[in-house]
């Protein structure tokens, strides 16, 4: 009797290995089957790709001030007696510079300037109203440097005349535009420089006209 037992439990635990097998080969069939499917899907799906979006920049357009003719547009609260000298010639639109005007304060220094030359001294103003210094020396280094550049054979004493009212013509634009009254200091043209006080204006005597 034990013996029967024994033999019926020995079936028992084969038919249940085998159910167990059974069952786990069914379940890697169906994962199996499962994963192909998946995969034959994805590999059927179409990729979309967005691409970002274009960003699109202006081009900068760099332009110049306007320019500022008190002739025709008087600077608020700028007292006409420290105004820059400005007649009907249009002025430069970058600072507002009348080159002609301007010219023709050197020669009531006694200094001419030939017209091929106006090009050469409005772009040395332009350069020395760009510093931004409100308040220049009457022997201010730069402009006589210029002013020995532009004047080449003019005398000692004319260098001078001519560096200090250009000085003033400087910060009289830089006031003017700044809509200041007046220069901080007081009119260059009154300065001493190298005991050379201030000269009579010139308007009947003979010009000096540089030669080159």
């Amino acid at each position: 009797m034990a013996a029967h037992r024994v033999k019926l439990t020995l079936i028992d635990v084969i038919s249940l290995a085998v159910g167990v097998l059974g069952l786990v080969a069914l379940l890697v069939t169906g994962y199996l089957i499962g994963s192909a499917n998946t995969k034959a899907a994805s590999a059927a799906a179409p990729i979309t790709v967005t691409a970002p979006a274009a960003t699109i920049t202006a081009p900068l357009t760099l332009t110049p001030p306007p320019a500022t003719d008190t002739d025709l547009a008087p600077a608020p609260g700028m007292n006409p007696k420290f105004a820059p000298p400005d007649g009907p010639d249009p002025d430069d639109p970058m600072y507002g510079v009348d080159v002609v005007a301007l010219a023709g304060e050197f020669r009531t220094h006694g200094v001419d300037t030939p017209p091929e030359k106006y090009p050469l001294l409005l772009a040395m103003t332009n350069r020395h109203i760009a510093r931004g210094e409100p308040d220049l020396e009457a022997w201010d280094r730069l402009i006589t440097e210029d002013t020995h550049q532009l004047y080449p054979d003019l005398r000692r004493g004319l260098v001078i005349d001519v560096t200090r009212c250009w000085a003033e013509y400087v910060e009289r634009v830089i006031a003017r535009n700044a809509g200041k009254a007046a220069p901080p200091d007081s009119d260059d043209h009154g300065v001493t420089v190298s005991n050379r006080g201030p000269q009579p204006r010139i308007t009947k005597h003979p010009i000096v006209t540089p030669t080159s």
